[in-house]
């Protein structure tokens, strides 16, 4: 059973977000059902082994947590009314009361210490000692009538009786834990020590004191043997036992004292602080606590329109402060029969430890219990929360109903839903990984979606249908071909046929044989198959430089730039002229110059360029050199002749005359020494001197 959100009094405002729930809720089946459909419940006591049902009609059922029979048969202790239930700690022995004034000590194991008390009026209150199992524990309980008795066995195993407290009307509630006890009467609560026998305060009621003690009962819950939790009409309070330190003479502001010293020891040696008390909007009609710290405190709304029909009860998870509570969420409960209940036919027990919350009205009982990591779940999914519903489902190993994938397919949905492609697409690989299956079943979807183009940054690098990456690469290749380009480039080809890929290109160029991007891709594509010329040629036509040349020196095609030298020149000279340099090897300067003689300035940065990087490297060009430099860069003339002796002297000189240069008279001069047959060593030179060398010096 889920908690009721539909029914609220005020709808969330846009700008509240809704609470999500601590509990989660059941209703108790198995024989449950018919047990309620045959009478109704007034009150339960549970145990870690056990849940003890009183009912309307005087019996007692005792079931285990999931609503089974444990003794197939019903316990008639009493012929009305069962008003309260208590069970010893080990679960050995219960005690009753009821208002046809008896009240029962029933041993569910042995009857040796079965025990029946008549009285002539209605009991409202019994407490069995948590030690009752213990043999020479005294065997001991108490009742509340109008005054509250204790029942010990004394010597002959009879019951001798001790008046606790008495004097302030009917007494509605007694709770018994370790060595302490409580009970409320009409006018206050007593905290009472079953040690020693001695009260040790007494809290005054301080709620309205027009409202019904019968309809609002006191509700007495012991979060542990020293810590007292009080529900009472609208106010709560938070009570813990302390053992004051001797070195101590003052008293806390928010201490509770004894009104007397009724015993042998200090009464200040023992005091309750309160350590929180807060008033509600609501009445009280439950306590518990969750392992936490926080409250857990089943209420009804006060009825402020005069209504004769109540509202649906509330189980509301609290913190409590000093003055204050913070509610942490609020459940409105579907219980059968709501609208004729009054707070007094709700009734709350618990086994925190558990995480085990019972709600007990007279036709249902519900168990609330802390929600799981798959209720968080429920609820995340619920109210659309897919992005933290992944990263719970991400970091969580307590899920047992949800997978990751599972989760992850639900936000996938709703973001396709949203149009919001591109995190759709994100979210894919933190959740599915590399499932090949997965990944090909969203490529079709993307693909209907005309939206692969989200999809490609996050496909996985291998280990699909070569299909897949097709489509991805036809929705670029149609929509975006600067896209398509880039992605070519970064994949791996071996993800895809390139023979596909290149005639789905080629087809597209026909519609566009002028784009740039398009021509890149099917340059690239073609070298990816080992078509360098057929790359080499769209590059060069489309002024592709970088990719020409990368290409060349990448796979050494020498013999394709040797094809289109002319083309490589005019796209991009300084680049050419320095692969032309340094491929010599390859590209020979004989073959480069015969190339280029159709375009004399381009031979002339050539061999400019070749003979600055090493004059041998064209010796056999020195004199076409020299014309093209009398021509384009005459200041370099005569370096090259000062350098170089691979050259006609005879035509050097006349060179120089006819661009009438200074030197001509010296050159000549040199020219007519080496006809009469002188020579650089008959002038006692040592080594061999380039011809010229007197008119170089001179110059």
């Amino acid at each position: 059973m889920e908690a009721d959100n539909g029914d609220q009094d005020q709808e969330l405002s846009d700008e509240e977000e809704e609470m999500e729930p601590k509990l989660r809720y059941e209703r108790i089946l198995n024989d449950m059902p018919e047990i309620l459909r045959n009478g109704a419940a007034s009150c339960i006591a549970v145990h870690p082994k056990f849940i003890a049902l009183g009912m309307h009609s005087g019996v007692v059922y005792i079931l285990d947590h999931q609503g089974n029979n444990i003794r197939n048969k019903e316990l008639q202790l009493h012929k009305d009314s069962v008003l309260q239930l208590s069970i010893d700690e080990q679960g050995d022995h219960l005690a009753s009361c009821s208002r046809d004034g008896k009240v029962v000590i029933h041993g569910l194991y042995t009857s040796d210490h079965n025990q029946v008390l008549t009285f002539d009026r209605p009991v409202g209150a019994v407490a069995i000692d948590p030690n009752f199992y213990r043999s020479g524990s005294g065997r001991r309980f108490v009742t509340g009538i109008d005054k509250v008795v204790l029942y010990e066995k004394g010597f002959l195993s009879r019951y001798r009786t001790t008046i606790l407290h008495q004097g302030e009307g009917p007494v509605r509630n007694i709770s018994w834990k370790g060595r302490f006890a409580a009970w409320a009467t009409d006018l206050t609560i007593l905290v009472y020590d079953m040690q020693v026998l001695d009260f040790i305060c007494m809290i005054s009621r301080d709620h309205d004191p027009l409202l019904k003690p019968e309809l609002h009962r006191c509700i007495l819950t012991w979060r542990d043997e020293r810590c007292l939790l009080v529900g009472w009409a609208d106010r709560v309070k938070v009570c813990c036992i302390r053992q004051r330190d001797p070195s101590q003479s003052t008293v806390s502001e928010d201490s509770v004292q004894p009104k007397e010293d009724t015993s042998p020891r200090n009464p200040a040696d023992i005091y309750v602080e309160i350590v929180s008390m807060f008033q509600t909007d609501y009445y009280v009609c439950g306590l518990a606590h969750l392992c936490s710290g926080s409250l857990v405190a089943l209420t009804v709304l006060k009825n402020t329109d005069n209504s004769a029909e109540s509202s649906r009860p509330q189980l509301r998870v609290m913190e409590p402060h000093l003055g204050e509570s913070v509610e942490r969420s609020s459940d409105i409960l579907s219980v059968r029969g709501f609208r004729a209940y009054r707070a007094s036919d709700y009734c709350l027990d618990s086994l925190p430890e558990e995480g085990l919350f019972f709600v007990v009205s007279p036709k249902d009982v519900i168990v609330a219990k802390p929600r799981d990591q798959d209720d968080h779940m429920d609820w995340l999914l619920q109210h659309e929360k897919y992005e933290e519903a992944v990263q719970v489902a991400l970091s969580s190993r307590d899920l047992k109903r949800y997978t990751l994938q599972g989760v992850g397919m639900q936000y996938l949905e709703q973001l396709i839903q949203s149009q919001d492609f591109e995190r759709a697409a994100e979210m894919c690989p933190t959740v599915f990984g590399a499932d090949a299956r997965f990944w090909e079943e969203l490529v079709y979807r993307f693909a209907c979606l005309r939206q692969l183009r989200c999809l490609a940054p996050v496909l996985p690098q291998g280990g699909l249908d070569p299909t897949a990456y097709e489509m991805v690469l036809n929705e670029f290749l149609q929509l975006d071909p600067e896209g398509f380009l880039k992605l070519i480039t970064e994949w791996d080809p071996a993800l895809y046929s390139v023979p596909t890929v290149v005639n789905a290109v080629r087809d597209r160029l026909s519609y566009e044989p002028s784009s740039v991007p398009l021509l890149k891709g099917l340059a690239h594509l073609y070298s990816v198959e080992g078509k360098f010329d057929l790359a080499i040629a769209i590059y060069l036509e489309i002024g592709a430089a970088d990719a020409v040349f990368s290409l060349v020196q990448k796979h050494g095609l020498y013999g394709v730039v040797q094809e289109k030298l002319a083309l490589l020149i005019r796209l991009d000279e300084e680049k050419a002229n320095e692969l032309l340099v340094k491929s010599t090897d390859q590209l020979p300067p004989d073959t480069v110059a015969e190339r280029l003689r159709q375009q004399p300035q381009a031979l002339f940065r050539y061999l400019d360029a070749l003979f600055r990087r090493s004059p041998a490297l064209c010796e056999a060009q020195h004199m076409e050199l020299a014309r093209l430099y009398a021509v384009y860069a005459p200041d370099k003339l005569l370096p090259l002749l000062r350098q170089s002796h691979s050259y006609p002297l005879e035509e050097a000189l006349r060179l120089c005359q006819e661009k009438k240069t200074h030197s001509s008279h010296h050159l000549s001069t040199q020219t007519h020494g080496q006809h009469q047959g002188g020579s650089p060593s008959d002038h006692g030179q040592a080594g061999r001197r380039p011809p010229g060398h007197h008119f170089l010096q001179g110059a």
